[in-house]
């Protein structure tokens, strides 16, 4: 999955409070002298951080404003873990704690959600023992089930739910790279349906979010144990449906390209199951697809 900025050129998107992490660790140690001390400082100001804040949220349920410092607390105690040098993430692989950043992509904010999400992802992007390591640790955390629960509470009509949602599928990625065995079960049916139920209440006009949300079927469709549950969840006639209300004009660009061969691509996948087979035979989607050539 690219980067978003990728497609077009443009530069990354630099969130505004990454210019809080040098001021927050002049007060501690330099980077170049982060060691198993600062790690722990940090991990505690975390678990301080959270408990202040569900405190805070508690007691001033109906007044947001008096627990907003208690969030901004909390988003500045997220913000240190992205300060963290590259030959001291080991020490948060093995370090307790780190189920705190875990437990945040359930928080009521998505705001703090989304900053535990991009530092999470930071850690384990890239072919490295680290990430390797990391990603271990952190499905022994439930970090799938986390990222399904974190999925079904997003709007993809919101531009903020739509950076969420790409960081989330991101980090869905890496994890089915290291470890495909976790691309079978019950996680992978409930991402399926997901997934699925996304892309047919979505709006026949091309997104980058409905890119995204295929490229994450084509992933769950490598294995071909996928097949009867995605056919049992009406994938074939998603999929087919998707493709006819996208190949009725020319597509625009790469991207929107990219994302009607994906479909194709997963479709083709469905077809050698038998009962989708089947189904598909039932809706007429040979006709259907021929029509679209002539």
């Amino acid at each position: 999955m690219k980067r978003r900025g990728e497609q077009s050129g443009a530069e990354p998107r630099k969130h505004p409070a990454l210019e809080q992490v040098s001021t927050l660790l002049a007060e501690g140690d330099s980077l170049a002298d982060f060691d198993s001390r600062q790690l722990h400082i940090s991990l505690q100001a975390l678990e301080k951080a959270i408990c202040l804040n569900q405190e805070s949220r508690l007691r001033y349920s109906d007044e947001p404003l008096k627990f907003q410092q208690s969030e901004e607390e909390l988003y500045n105690a997220i913000l240190r873990f992205k300060a963290v040098p590259e030959e001291a993430e080991m020490q948060v692989v093995q370090s307790a704690g780190l189920e705190n950043l875990v437990g945040l992509l359930g928080h009521e904010n998505l705001d703090l959600g989304n900053c535990a999400l991009e530092v999470l992802l930071d850690w384990c992007e890239g072919d490295t023992p680290i990430a390797t390591a990391m990603l271990e640790r952190l499905c022994s955390l439930e970090l799938l089930s986390a990222l399904i629960t974190l999925l079904t509470r997003l709007h993809l009509s919101s531009d903020r739910d739509s950076e969420v949602l790409y960081n989330a599928l991101s980090l869905l990625e890496c994890i089915f790279t290291a470890k495909p065995e976790l691309l079978s079960g019950q996680p992978a049916a409930q991402l399926a349906k997901w997934t699925l139920e996304q892309l047919a209440t979505a709006e026949d006009t091309f997104s980058t979010n409905k890119l995204y949300l295929v490229e994450t079927l084509a992933s769950i469709l490598s294995q071909p144990s996928n097949y009867q549950t995605l056919t049992e969840l009406k994938g074939v006639e998603i999929v087919l449906k998707s493709i006819l209300s996208h190949s009725n004009r020319e597509p625009e660009g790469k991207d929107e390209k990219e994302f009607l061969a994906n479909l194709f691509d997963c479709l083709s996948s469905l077809l050698l199951h038998p009962t989708a087979l089947e189904v598909f035979r039932r809706l007429e989607g040979l006709s259907a697809l021929t029509q679209l050539l002539r």
